[in-house]
């Protein structure tokens, strides 16, 4: 794995196969239901479409049919924020819990996948980035630093804690 690190963010790259250097046709975007910081973002992602000329797939994930509405306008959003003259951007807004499941079906080669460091996944909500690379032979980015903090969420349980 390498870390790369620019102003308040981390990126960090691992390549499960060391012999594909061929340039990314498509940086697969898995987008969370979680609160992110979409001008980080989508001004991380476009950095890494802009420097690998790929085109970008914003892929959402959801389980509940009220966050839908949501995650389809921050993915549109975000699409539009990053396409420009140079990089082409598309969002998609999926059904379901397994992220391993929806790259499996996603993925060709020449992709690379993209997610957060802090995404979790299944039952023991192991890091995403972990899961991915334990299950899939591809390139992935993972992010970092672009969640927002939530104080009233963190305010809310330690009010709980206390009464």
């Amino acid at each position: 794995m390498i870390k790369l690190n620019s102003k308040h963010q981390s990126l960090t790259l691992s390549f499960a196969s060391q012999t594909d250097h061929k340039p990314a046709r498509r940086l697969i975007i898995l987008i969370p239901s979680l609160e992110i910081d979409l001008t980080a973002v989508t001004s991380r992602v476009w950095e890494l479409a802009n420097t690998t000329g790929a085109h970008v797939q914003f892929l959402g994930l959801y389980s509940d049919a009220t966050q839908e509405p949501r995650l389809r306008r921050e993915l549109v959003t975000m699409s539009a924020m990053v396409r420009d003259g140079r990089v082409s951007a598309e969002a998609d807004v999926i059904f379901g819990e397994d992220w391993v499941n929806v790259v499996k079906t996603r993925f060709q080669p020449g992709d690379m996948v993209v997610c957060f460091a802090e995404q979790r996944a299944g039952s023991s909500r192991r890091p995403l980035s972990d899961v991915l690379q334990s299950e899939l032979d591809i390139p992935l980015y993972i992010l970092s630093g672009l969640y927002q903090q939530n104080e009233s969420r963190s305010n809310w349980l330690a009010q709980i804690t206390v009464w």
